[in-house]
């Protein structure tokens, strides 16, 4: 199950197939280490979890799904916009350099 801030800032939990139905692409990506190894928070999910059909008020710019993600992992920081911020973040987080592996889907 994969939790998302929607366009229509409705947090919700969607498969792996709905979600990447509902996108340009058909694959997904994992942040990985060098090893391949995923890198995940139990805290992070659990807060994500918590916040399932709340409604955020979305924005493209000040509070997307990047934000979101970031704000699981750490609540209240300051907030980013691209995904290029997150990934350094994340980078900083984990202090390893993030790869962006192919998700097998099953």
């Amino acid at each position: 199950t994969i939790i998302e801030l929607d366009g229509n800032g409705l947090v919700k939990p969607l498969s792996s197939n709905r979600f990447t139905n509902e996108r340009s692409g058909k694959n997904m990506f994992i942040a990985c280490d060098s090893a391949g190894a995923p890198l995940s928070s139990e805290l992070a999910g659990q807060r994500a979890i918590e916040q399932i059909y709340q409604h955020r008020d979305y924005h493209l710019l000040e509070n997307n799904c990047h934000q979101f993600i970031w704000q699981c992992y750490q609540p209240g920081d300051k907030p980013l916009t691209t995904f290029k911020e997150l990934n350094q973040r994340l980078a900083e987080l984990f202090d390893r350099k993030i790869y962006w592996d192919l998700c097998d889907l099953g």
